[in-house]
């Protein structure tokens, strides 16, 4: 089931790429093999930068437990029939995000709602359709009221206050290093990157500046979760599309005196 859940999480991961490099194929192996083979910077004594459920590691973003590759897929889908709704207004759109938002919230209620401010933010500015975001919101929130009623009551309480106390504070550097040279390139890429800005891109950018913010902000210890859930695999994903961007910069300047 792993090998399943993995190669769906890619193949939907491939599409977003598709969706954001529409007229790049170079630009989408470049991204994908950035996604899939990126590591955390070596260290001297040939171990790695790392740190409790760090997304730099490919084996931590690609594998893990059915129950998260599945939640990574369904944030990339939710994110694809959003920008589709946008291009074709169908009602099939409408009733998968519905269902996105339903899988998503029983799932992980956090991620859900990162989701959820994802697609808001990127409403206003985008100047999209209300109904993708509404549809994802009313087929989540019922479950999610559920699980947080549920979680109120022991004995899932005594786990939800053991999950309280696991907070992570590796810092920027360390958290610089243990994702690699992508983030870096990332770092320099997101300037090409909104250059060429269409809602997809949009979402890209909120998306990832939301979740990084969110990891290192005190709204996880407020909410008593663990702050890792504020950085799902995808976030992972969207750097590598804007490492990508400074990766075609680099060649486009000096590619005749590097290559």
């Amino acid at each position: 089931s792993l090998i399943i859940f993995a190669v769906t999480f890619l193949g939907l991961s491939y599409m977003l790429i598709r969706e954001i490099f529409p007229h790049g194929k170079k630009e989408r192996i470049i991204a994908f093999l950035l996604f899939t083979t990126s590591n955390a910077f070596p260290k001297w004594n040939l171990s790695y930068y790392d740190f409790w459920f760090n997304m730099g590691i490919p084996f931590n973003r690609l594998g893990g437990v059915p129950h998260h590759l599945i939640a990574r897929s369904v944030i990339v889908l939710s994110i694809l029939l959003f920008v589709w709704f946008a291009r074709r207004r169908k009602w099939i759109f409408l009733v998968g995000l519905s269902l996105s938002g339903f899988i998503l919230g029983s799932i992980d209620p956090v991620q859900w709602g990162i989701v959820v401010g994802v697609l808001l933010v990127s409403h206003f500015f985008g100047r999209s359709n209300f109904l993708p975001l509404l549809f994802f919101f009313l087929g989540g929130l019922p479950i999610v009221l559920y699980l947080r009623n549920l979680f109120a009551l022991p004995p899932y309480s005594q786990l939800a206050a053991w999950e309280a106390t696991q907070q992570l504070h590796p810092g920027i550097v360390p958290f610089i290093l243990g994702n690699g040279p992508v983030m870096v390139l990332a770092i320099l890429g997101i300037f090409f990157f909104i250059r060429k800005m269409t809602l997809i891109r949009l979402l890209a950018v909120v998306f990832t500046i939301l979740t990084i913010i969110l990891y290192f902000s005190p709204l996880p210890e407020i909410l008593k979760v663990v702050n890792v859930r504020f950085l799902p695999a995808v976030t992972t994903l969207f750097l590598a599309c804007m490492a990508t961007e400074a990766i075609s910069a680099i060649r486009s300047r000096w590619g005749s005196i590097l290559f």
